[in-house]
């Protein structure tokens, strides 16, 4: 047995030698740190050393080149260098003027005049999408521009304004009237004065939706559009006979127009929106009465994935994609004449000169470095969109979610979906399908709003 001292000097020991066994394993593996780094700071100065052989009889050899061949050398010199400014340049220019261009200084949303103001009153930031304004062959979009020197747009032109007239004299019960670019023109099967692809399909959407052909019950609508029209257009067609007037009394007239400015001419975001409140609040002035519906921009992609966000996608070659004029000439040299033939025939007179003149201005307009657009049209469409909540009479659509979808786990990256918008830029007749029905499922709210 041991005494109560004996077992206090026991633990006591016992106590010291766990402290002792301690000391001993952090001083070992404090010893196997320091190999460690020993090790890998030998790898280290004998890399440093092959490196510095490897320089050494580099430079050897640069040297003899030199002496023996000194064209030679400042001819592959000139070479790499070049590569590595072509290869990098692009890169750089892109960014740069995506982060310069996104931008609207103004605040717009507050905008109270009257309904025929001048851009040269708001004092816009810049003209042109990268921050200049001789870059781009932007025009005003506060003054009306025809296209007159074509018969493929005037003819279309006349149609609606006989269409307008005629409804207004019989004074039919028009719900909604539709104003705008090739979106609209499409919904009558029509591009210019041709038949569009797929305008079987596309013009059955419309029936479906707002053709008043199924039921007393249907929304009944009217299209106002022709294609490749820009905001500037549009003005003029309303200020020469289809502006839509209190004796029509539509309930809504829907806006969809400024992709081509943006797109094709590179006007700037407040170039932009400026001109699309020109147009709503020009319809405004005329019909009290109605609503004016702005339908967004819808988002569009130079990626061969649909991405809107990479910087790293690779962009779609311009032969490859859906021009705006919906008529690339694959393989046509500059300055040739050429017949375009679809397979609805040749085209009438009058068109292959228009759709010649705008291809010529979407490429004097093209940058030489890739361009993001949705930045672009994101703050365009934000910005239409406070306006139209900040005034009565005024209501704003989001199309662009109905186009979009992600991949993956990460949700914030959206795709363009191939199947609705063909090349990314241009609506598929399904396309045309799920926009008509969105459509009509507001203007249910809307009509019924107005109801009640």
């Amino acid at each position: 047995m041991h005494t109560a001292d004996e077992k206090v000097g026991i633990s006591m020991t016992a106590t010291y030698r766990d402290k002792i066994d301690a000391l001993y394993d952090e001083l070992h593996a404090h010893v196997l740190r320091e190999k460690s780094k020993e090790r890998n700071l030998a790898s280290v100065r004998q890399h440093y050393v092959h490196v510095e052989e490897r320089l050494s009889h580099g430079m050897t050899l640069v040297k003899r080149s030199v002496e023996q061949s000194p064209r030679v050398t400042l001819f592959l010199v000139l070479s790499l260098t070049f590569l590595i400014q072509w290869t990098w340049s692009p890169f750089a220019q892109r960014d740069r003027h995506m982060i310069r261009h996104a931008m609207i200084k103004g605040d717009y949303s507050r905008l109270d005049v009257s309904y025929n103001f001048r851009i040269d009153e708001m004092e816009p930031q810049h003209w042109c999408l990268f921050g200049t304004d001789q870059q781009c062959p932007c025009e005003d979009p506060t003054h009306g521009e025809d296209r007159a020197e074509y018969k493929a747009w005037t003819g279309p032109h006349h149609r609606n304004v006989n269409k307008l007239k005629e409804a207004t004299e019989r004074k039919e019960e028009v719900d909604v009237v539709f104003i705008g670019d090739e979106t609209v023109q499409s919904w009558e099967g029509m591009w210019f004065n041709h038949r569009c692809p797929q305008s079987q399909e596309i013009v059955g959407h419309w029936n479906r939706t707002f053709g008043a052909v199924n039921s007393p019950d249907s929304i009944k609508g009217m299209h106002l559009g022709i294609s490749g029209d820009r905001i500037t257009h549009v003005l003029w067609r309303l200020q020469h006979g289809e502006m839509p007037t209190e004796a029509l009394n539509a309930k809504v007239i829907w806006l969809i127009l400024g992709s081509r400015d943006l797109a094709v001419r590179l006007c700037s975001e407040e170039v932009v929106t400026l001109g699309i409140l020109r147009i709503a609040e020009e319809i405004k002035h005329f019909n009290p009465q109605a609503t004016v519906v702005v339908q967004s921009i819808l988002p569009r992609t130079l990626h061969d994935d649909g991405s809107l966000e990479s910087p790293h996608a690779r962009p779609l070659k311009h032969d490859n994609l859906v021009s705006d004029s919906d008529h690339t000439r694959k393989g046509n040299k500059k300055g040739q004449s050429v017949k375009i033939n679809t397979e609805y025939g040749e085209l009438d007179e009058g068109l292959e000169a228009l759709e010649e003149d705008e291809e010529r201005q979407m490429h004097q307009a093209e940058p030489k470095y890739d361009y993001y657009l949705w930045p672009s049209i994101q703050n365009i469409n934000r910005e239409v969109e406070d306006f139209c909540n900040s005034h009565d009479g005024y209501e704003f659509f989001d199309a662009a979610p109905l186009f979009l979808t992600s991949r993956g786990n990460d949700r914030n990256h959206m795709f363009i979906q191939r199947e609705l918008l063909r090349q990314y830029a241009q609506l598929s007749h399904e396309g045309h399908g799920v926009l008509l029905d969105a459509i009509q499922r507001r203007m249910e709210q809307i009509l019924k709003r107005m109801e009640s």
